[in-house]
């Protein structure tokens, strides 16, 4: 088997809807056919509290999602420092580390793909212990809980949400399907919070008519029908008697000048 040459970093709150990543992955391909492409970060869609509603504009963090497998013997060596960061070290004292780790990666523009983030979508239990965890556990604002996160259930229009950076989640708004990975629309149509069609109230029952059945009658005919060979029939009435039938008329403008009168 090829030795793989990156890897996918995905938390199991974080989607991508398949065509985006698909689209993703190979500009990256096609990217590292010319240089080195040691982590590639892009956008996020941060939904807050529910599937239904995503913070705008987008948070400026960019999510880490892809990066290298470790090489070795390079002069410079990248991995993982700690928890989702990554960093890069080098023997030679000559290089800067700090202009190599940024011309070694790119980002993915949002409009080619973004990470759907689901790491405000909890219940309160869930997130109070997610916020006495995480690193910036003491850079929580005082009573976030209260001023923001439940006051956010009476009124949507509250600003300045992040707990610890109030400006990364400018306001919510809400998350229209089609901007949504196939998993998350499922998610959203279960949830119905708010509602995604107004169909308003079913029509009332109507009961289907009692179709009566009419006896069948044959009409009245005077023409005689000779087999001619297997499937094959042709009327008896001579030339002259068809002319003296009656015919039907289906022109459908009488009143009007034919082109063969």
């Amino acid at each position: 088997l090829p030795r793989p040459t990156h890897l996918l970093l995905v938390d199991g709150d974080e989607f991508w809807h398949p065509v985006e990543l698909d689209r993703a992955l190979a500009l990256v391909y096609q990217a590292s056919q010319t240089r080195r492409i040691s982590w590639v970060r892009a956008t996020m869609a941060t939904y807050f509290k529910t599937v239904r509603f995503v913070v705008d504009p987008p948070e400026p963090l960019k999510i880490l999602w892809l990066v290298e497998v470790p090489l070795h013997h390079t002069p410079v060596t990248c991995g993982f420092s700690e928890a989702r960061n990554w960093a890069c070290s080098s023997s030679d004292a000559s290089i800067d580390l700090a202009a190599t780790i940024e011309a070694l990666g790119t980002f993915v523009d949002p409009t080619t793909a973004k990470c759907h983030h689901l790491s405000y979508v909890r219940t309160t239990e869930e997130l109070h212990d997610k916020l006495t965890s995480f690193a910036h556990a003491r850079d929580v604002r005082e009573n976030w809980l209260r001023d923001v996160w439940h006051a956010w259930d009476m009124n949507k229009s509250l600003e300045d949400l992040h707990p610890t950076h109030p400006p990364a989640f400018k306001r919510t708004v809400v998350q229209e399907l089609h901007e949504m990975p196939p998993a998350l629309r499922r998610l959203a149509e279960v949830s119905g919070t708010p509602s995604i069609l107004e169909l308003g109230p079913p029509p009332p029952l109507v009961e289907p008519p009692v179709r009566q059945d009419q006896p069948v009658t044959e009409e009245e005919t005077d023409l005689q029908w000779k087999t001619l060979a297997p499937g094959h029939f042709e009327s008896v009435l001579t030339a002259a008697e068809l002319q003296r039938r009656p015919k039907l008329d289906i022109d459908a403008t009488p009143s009007e000048p034919r082109c063969d009168s």
